[in-house]
């Protein structure tokens, strides 16, 4: 007499769980952490709280670029160290298209609502670039001193600031290009831009945006 057989369900068992609802796998093969990953992976861009300007550069671009498109905080009457202060120009800013006439203009808690969900100026530290563009810092960033004693810190916002003023050139000269339309020859010396003092106290020029300045002797 043989014994009776039994069917054994283990496999399918197993594999029905594999598969059902609580698998953390998706229908193309990703798992939930690594789609999370994934989308965080994609950084929100920087926006300029003027112009359309933006960025997924560090925040600093844009502060640097505010200034030198826009005159925001050109004569640093705003302590961008202050985060409520930050905070309240940001928003301000972005709801009025241009920078307040003074720091009672931003005395309502008002402007603590962000206007811009996720807006990285208003959340990033700005560090070493907000200490130099302080009332307590009268210069442009790195522009002055001794460049040896510069933190890489400083120096990426010197660059940064650098790189900002290039890139507005670069736009002017492009729409004087498209309203003047062909042009006669430019006579000598057109085209120069002066961009600050460097750290010996000459006058640096540019011959464009897109060449490296030079540096002549006044």
């Amino acid at each position: 007499m043989r014994p009776p057989s039994y069917s054994s369900s283990s496999g399918s068992s197993s594999s029905s769980e594999s598969s059902g609802p609580d698998s953390d796998l998706s229908s193309e093969g990703w798992s939930d952490s690594e789609l999370e990953v994934s989308d965080h992976e994609q950084e929100t861009p920087a926006v300029c709280c003027i112009c359309d300007y933006s960025t997924e550069g560090p925040v600093t671009d844009v502060w640097a670029h505010m200034r030198a498109a826009h005159n925001v905080n050109s004569d640093q009457q705003f302590d961008l160290t202050d985060d409520y202060l930050r905070m309240k120009l940001v928003n301000y800013m972005r709801k009025n298209g241009r920078q307040p006439s003074g720091a009672a203009d931003l005395e309502s808690d008002e402007w603590l609502c962000p206007v811009v969900e996720e807006d990285r100026l208003l959340f990033e530290e700005l560090a070493d670039f907000a200490q130099e563009n302080s009332p307590n810092a009268g210069n442009l960033p790195g522009l002055s001193g001794d460049p040896s004693q510069l933190t890489r810190e400083q120096l990426l916002a010197e660059n940064a600031f650098l790189r900002a003023q290039v890139e507005d050139l670069r736009r002017l000269l492009a729409d004087g290009d498209e309203e003047d339309g062909p042009r006669s020859r430019p006579r000598k010396g057109a085209g120069r831009y002066y961009t600050g003092k460097s750290y010996s106290g000459e006058a640096v020029y540019s011959n464009g945006p897109i060449g490296a300045p030079t540096v002549f002797r006044e």
